[in-house]
């Protein structure tokens, strides 16, 4: 292995967010996943109809495996040792994609055993993922190993269209969507709606077709459950906290649980996430720094020290805004996604562990459901393997390991 912290550079602080980085090594290259199934048999895709289906929009983490999105499909990959093999796969009709969307949002609930995938249209899809061992994976080849195939099937399927979905937040109970008009909009399992809460007075007309681009329309939900603390981030920049009554996502008007966090001066917010253990907020700017606040119990914040690739020669405007930040389950390191400069991985106390650049294409970026969205990137519930689509090839997705 090989540490990859940059020389003389130390934490500051105490607490919970200095527990000691010598538990994230960055060792080996970045394992590449091909994603592409255009070659794997006759597809049902009319070659006339320009799904961009070979682009990943996001990824989730289910247990110990990782589901991947695209326009028209879910696949499954193992995420172990022995190898990265593709053991299930959901397709959705070219009919159902032209009136429904593509899968465009996902979140994985492990009391459920469930995948919940919204798509662009509004449609939410709850699938269940199941291991058939008397049938093997045929999805990839590992020589010496054997991965037992999982069944991704659909359980349940309700229409939300009317809400606009925009961002996709799942527990045991409840399914709550980020609406278009900056709206939160909680439902059960079997597609019932339950409660609404509006975040701002109704504005503008909304674009039904694609209501991600509308400007008060939700980016990012993430919930901290030790806490009881909801994040909320729009796509005005603008970013509130929640906080429940109650274990859960039982949405209520008190005016008294909910906040809004104020971006630096002269900056705007781009990015933004909670650590679920150390309950430290993440803001992600357009100058491509990203300031830590600790969260107090009242949902106070205190600024504990910013973090940025200025020590290593990239500016703001060379760097790009931040695009995504993701924490791990246990808070102790944290991944920063920049429009230009590629993906780092940095300790809570502010001490770089990896940097992975990918050359910026320069290309301009069609307003698709998946090019319209942020990089994508998650972490493993262990916190020790990192998982990001590609910018240079849409259809691929690299693993890292710590």
């Amino acid at each position: 292995g090989k540490a990859l912290s940059p020389e003389g550079q130390q934490g500051a602080g105490g607490g919970l967010l200095d527990r000691s980085p010598a538990m994230y090594i960055s060792y080996g290259w970045p394992v590449v996943l091909e994603t592409t199934t255009t070659a794997e048999g006759p597809s049902t895709s009319d070659p006339a109809k320009d799904f961009d289906s070979e682009e990943v929009a996001w990824v989730c983490s289910v247990g110990k495996a990782t589901a991947i999105g695209k326009q028209n499909e879910v696949q499954v990959w193992t995420r172990t040792k022995q190898g990265r093999v593709r053991v299930g796969r959901f397709r959705a009709k070219d009919d159902d994609v032209m009136v429904e969307g593509g899968f465009r949002y996902a979140a994985w609930e492990p009391k459920q055993r469930a995948l919940v995938v919204c798509t662009s249209g509004g449609v939410v899809y709850v699938l269940s993922l199941s291991e058939d061992a008397r049938r093997d994976a045929t999805g990839g080849s590992c020589p010496g190993s054997r991965f037992p195939a999982v069944d991704v099937g659909v359980r349940a399927r309700f229409d939300c269209s009317g809400v606009l979905p925009t961002a996709l937040l799942v527990d045991e109970k409840t399914i709550l969507l980020g609406c278009a008009d900056g709206a939160l909009v909680s439902y059960n399992w079997d597609g019932y709606q339950k409660s609404k809460l509006s975040l701002l007075p109704p504005g503008e007309d909304l674009d039904a077709r694609e209501p991600w681009l509308n400007n008060q329309s939700v980016q990012t939900l993430q919930y901290c459950r030790s806490r009881r603390t909801l994040l909320i981030l729009l796509k005005n920049c603008m970013c509130a906290l929640y906080m429940f009554s109650s274990d859960g996502l039982r949405l209520k008007s008190s005016s008294s649980s909910f906040c809004w966090v104020l971006a630096p001066r002269s900056e705007t917010i781009t990015a933004a996430s909670l650590s679920p253990e150390s309950h430290t907020l993440a803001l992600g700017t357009q100058c491509g720094a990203v300031h830590l606040y600790a969260i107090g119990n009242d949902l106070s914040q205190h600024k504990l020290r910013t973090l940025s690739l200025a020590e290593w020669g990239h500016t703001g405007q060379s760097s790009g805004v931040v695009e995504s930040v993701r924490w791990t389950a246990d808070g102790r390191a944290m991944a920063i996604v920049w429009e230009k400069a590629g993906l780092s991985v940095w300790t809570a106390s502010g001490c770089r562990l990896m940097y992975h650049l990918e050359g910026h294409t320069g290309q301009k970026k069609e307003a698709t459901a998946a090019a319209a969205g942020r990089r994508a990137v998650c972490w493993s519930p262990e916190g020790l393997q990192l998982v990001a689509s590609s910018r240079r090839d849409p259809s691929r997705v690299r693993l890292f390991s710590f």
